[in-house]
């Protein structure tokens, strides 16, 4: 795997062969499936139709595929700092643009911006993977290319507001451990929780948030073992994932399976700024 750039975060690399194919396939999922349930807030934001999409951190372009379904007369474009992921991106969806910029350390997405100027531009989970600094230099940058009638779309996981039912203090702990293991890389999965006030001191307009509730009674119990559940357990260094991790998976999955009342909740955080 290749970045281009010198990023700081090594949240999110995908330095293992194996560990970027499961990603790739977990990215198709995770995509079309909670598409389906942010539709509602990204309608609510007024995002009836686009003639133009860039996403920045775009992976392998499956969300800017799925929302090319949705509004079939825009073109679209992706940039990201992974050649692997840009490079099954280009074979899955060819009629898209990419470039590969990393979004703190290049300046060149900047430029393919104002290239294809786009009238919605999408942050998609891509902040988390982030230091702090990091998401305030980007943040500054993006801020820049504000104009009338172009939107920016911001989503990110807030884990602070993760609940399951019957309570699990060892899934708590899980949660906890993981996301100080993505901090100690250089990101923050509670980012969501703050998304709002990160973007007005950047110096956005006015911003609209809405809350989406991601879990295993609104997507299904498989689609959210599949979709969701394997971003933390990807944070797991392999010797804890194997002696611990995969066990957890299997009792909880277990446990959901057999409770008619038990659900997992993951909240997201989507921000329309203009």
């Amino acid at each position: 795997m290749k970045t281009s750039g010198t990023s700081k975060s090594q949240s999110y690399l995908l330095s293992d062969p194996e560990a970027l194919a499961k990603e790739i396939a977990r990215l198709g999922r995770q995509a079309r499936t909670l598409l389906i349930h942010e539709w509602s807030a990204i309608e609510a934001f007024g995002i009836k139709d686009s003639r133009s999409i860039l996403e920045l951190g775009c992976g392998n372009s499956e969300y800017l595929g799925a929302l090319g379904e949705r509004f079939p007369n825009a073109s679209l474009y992706g940039v990201d700092r992974n050649t692997d992921l840009l490079a099954n991106a280009r074979s899955r969806f060819p009629n898209t643009k990419y470039l590969m910029s990393d979004l703190i350390y290049s300046s060149e997405w900047m430029s393919f911006l104002e290239e294809v100027s786009p009238d919605l531009v999408v942050v998609r989970f891509v902040l988390q993977h982030m230091s702090g600094d990091e998401v305030q230099t980007f943040l500054a940058s993006l801020v820049k290319h504000r104009k009338n009638g172009r939107i920016f779309l911001f989503e990110e996981p807030d884990d602070s507001k993760i609940s399951i039912e019957p309570n699990d203090d060892e899934f708590r702990h899980l949660v906890r451990e993981t996301g100080v293991l993505q901090a100690s890389r250089g990101g923050d999965r509670t980012i969501g929780g703050h998304l709002k006030a990160l973007l007005v001191n950047a110096g956005f307009g006015e911003v609209e948030e809405q809350w989406v509730d991601l879990g295993t009674q609104t997507l299904g119990v498989g689609n959210f073992f599949e979709s969701l559940l394997p971003i933390w357990f990807s944070a797991i260094p392999s010797n804890v994932r194997r002696e611990v991790g995969e066990n957890m998976r299997a009792r909880l999955q277990s446990r959901i399976l057999s409770a008619d009342d038990a659900r997992i909740v993951f909240p997201v955080c989507l921000v329309s700024a203009a």
